[in-house]
Protein backbone atom coordinates (compact mmCIF):
# COMPACT_ATOMS: atom_id res chain seq x y z
CA UNK A 1 0.00 0.00 0.00
CA UNK A 2 1.51 3.21 -1.15
CA UNK A 3 1.56 6.20 1.26
CA UNK A 4 0.53 4.18 4.29
CA UNK A 5 2.93 3.99 7.18
CA UNK A 6 2.33 1.93 10.21
CA UNK A 7 2.55 3.92 13.46
CA UNK A 8 3.78 2.29 16.62
CA UNK A 9 1.50 2.73 19.67
CA UNK A 10 4.56 3.48 21.83
CA UNK A 11 5.35 6.74 19.98
CA UNK A 12 5.21 9.83 22.17
CA UNK A 13 3.02 12.72 21.11
CA UNK A 14 5.32 15.73 21.33
CA UNK A 15 2.81 18.53 20.91
CA UNK A 16 0.77 20.38 23.51
CA UNK A 17 -2.46 22.15 22.79
CA UNK A 18 -1.94 25.64 24.24
CA UNK A 19 -5.38 27.02 23.40
CA UNK A 20 -6.87 26.12 26.83
CA UNK A 21 -3.84 27.67 28.56
CA UNK A 22 -4.26 30.89 26.59
CA UNK A 23 -7.97 30.96 27.46
CA UNK A 24 -7.25 30.59 31.17
CA UNK A 25 -4.55 33.29 31.07
CA UNK A 26 -6.91 35.72 29.33
CA UNK A 27 -9.63 35.09 31.92
CA UNK A 28 -7.11 35.67 34.74
CA UNK A 29 -5.94 38.88 33.06
CA UNK A 30 -9.52 40.15 32.81
CA UNK A 31 -10.17 39.31 36.47
CA UNK A 32 -6.97 41.09 37.50
CA UNK A 33 -7.85 44.18 35.46
CA UNK A 34 -11.35 44.32 36.93
CA UNK A 35 -10.21 43.99 40.54
CA UNK A 36 -7.33 46.45 40.09
CA UNK A 37 -9.79 49.16 39.06
CA UNK A 38 -11.55 48.82 42.43
CA UNK A 39 -8.37 49.33 44.47
CA UNK A 40 -7.64 52.92 45.31
CA UNK A 41 -5.26 54.69 47.60
CA UNK A 42 -6.91 56.19 50.63
CA UNK A 43 -7.90 59.73 49.74
CA UNK A 44 -7.44 62.49 52.26
CA UNK A 45 -9.65 65.45 51.39
CA UNK A 46 -7.22 68.34 51.06
CA UNK A 47 -7.87 71.55 49.15
CA UNK A 48 -4.41 72.26 47.76
CA UNK A 49 -3.31 75.80 46.96
CA UNK A 50 -2.54 76.68 43.33
CA UNK A 51 0.86 77.46 41.83
CA UNK A 52 1.71 78.32 38.22
CA UNK A 53 5.08 76.57 38.53
CA UNK A 54 3.70 73.19 39.69
CA UNK A 55 5.74 70.19 38.52
CA UNK A 56 5.45 66.41 38.75
CA UNK A 57 7.00 64.71 41.80
CA UNK A 58 9.43 61.80 41.80
CA UNK A 59 7.77 58.41 41.78
CA UNK A 60 9.61 57.09 44.85
CA UNK A 61 8.62 59.88 47.21
CA UNK A 62 6.79 59.83 50.54
CA UNK A 63 3.73 61.96 51.22
CA UNK A 64 3.19 63.90 54.44
CA UNK A 65 -0.29 65.44 54.51
CA UNK A 66 -1.93 67.96 56.83
CA UNK A 67 -5.70 68.16 56.41
CA UNK A 68 -8.07 71.00 57.29
CA UNK A 69 -8.62 69.67 60.83
CA UNK A 70 -4.86 69.64 61.44
CA UNK A 71 -4.54 65.85 61.32
CA UNK A 72 -1.18 64.56 60.12
CA UNK A 73 -0.87 61.65 57.66
CA UNK A 74 2.09 59.81 56.19
CA UNK A 75 1.41 57.98 52.91
CA UNK A 76 -2.33 58.14 53.64
CA UNK A 77 -2.11 56.69 57.16
CA UNK A 78 -3.05 58.83 60.20
CA UNK A 79 0.09 59.59 62.18
CA UNK A 80 1.53 61.62 64.99
CA UNK A 81 4.59 63.87 64.58
CA UNK A 82 6.77 61.26 66.30
CA UNK A 83 5.50 58.52 63.96
CA UNK A 84 6.17 60.70 60.91
CA UNK A 85 9.68 61.42 62.14
CA UNK A 86 10.38 57.74 62.81
CA UNK A 87 9.02 56.63 59.40
CA UNK A 88 10.99 59.29 57.54
CA UNK A 89 14.22 58.32 59.33
CA UNK A 90 13.57 54.67 58.47
CA UNK A 91 12.95 55.57 54.81
CA UNK A 92 16.14 57.66 54.74
CA UNK A 93 18.14 54.60 55.75
CA UNK A 94 16.85 52.84 52.62
CA UNK A 95 17.18 55.85 50.28
CA UNK A 96 19.45 58.82 51.07
CA UNK A 97 17.87 60.76 48.16
CA UNK A 98 14.35 60.43 49.53
CA UNK A 99 11.95 63.14 48.43
CA UNK A 100 9.09 64.06 50.74
CA UNK A 101 5.97 65.71 49.34
CA UNK A 102 4.28 67.97 51.90
CA UNK A 103 0.59 68.50 51.16
CA UNK A 104 -1.31 70.91 53.34
CA UNK A 105 -4.86 72.11 53.02
CA UNK A 106 -4.94 75.69 51.76
CA UNK A 107 -7.26 76.65 54.62
CA UNK A 108 -4.84 75.54 57.37
CA UNK A 109 -2.75 78.07 59.31
CA UNK A 110 0.63 78.78 57.77
CA UNK A 111 2.29 78.11 61.15
CA UNK A 112 1.13 74.50 61.02
CA UNK A 113 2.55 74.06 57.52
CA UNK A 114 5.91 75.43 58.67
CA UNK A 115 5.83 73.05 61.66
CA UNK A 116 5.39 70.10 59.28
CA UNK A 117 8.21 71.34 57.02
CA UNK A 118 10.48 71.69 60.08
CA UNK A 119 9.52 68.18 61.18
CA UNK A 120 10.51 66.83 57.76
CA UNK A 121 13.80 68.75 57.65
CA UNK A 122 14.74 67.71 61.23
CA UNK A 123 14.72 64.06 60.16
CA UNK A 124 17.53 64.76 57.69
CA UNK A 125 15.49 64.87 54.50
CA UNK A 126 17.37 67.04 52.00
CA UNK A 127 14.76 67.12 49.27
CA UNK A 128 11.16 68.04 49.86
CA UNK A 129 8.42 69.70 47.84
CA UNK A 130 5.09 71.33 48.50
CA UNK A 131 2.11 69.70 46.82
CA UNK A 132 0.07 72.27 44.86
CA UNK A 133 -2.43 72.34 42.02
CA UNK A 134 -1.84 73.97 38.66
CA UNK A 135 -4.28 76.79 37.92
CA UNK A 136 -6.91 75.87 35.36
CA UNK A 137 -7.96 77.90 32.35
CA UNK A 138 -11.25 78.71 34.09
CA UNK A 139 -9.28 80.39 36.88
CA UNK A 140 -10.89 78.44 39.72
Amino acid sequence: MAGFTQQNDDDVVASINVAPLVDIMLVLLIIFMMTASFMKDPVIPVKLPRAATAQEAKVDSMAVTLNEEGQLFINGQPSSPSTVSRELKRALLRDRNLQVIVAADGRIDYDRVVDVINLVKETGVQEFALNVRKPTAAGD
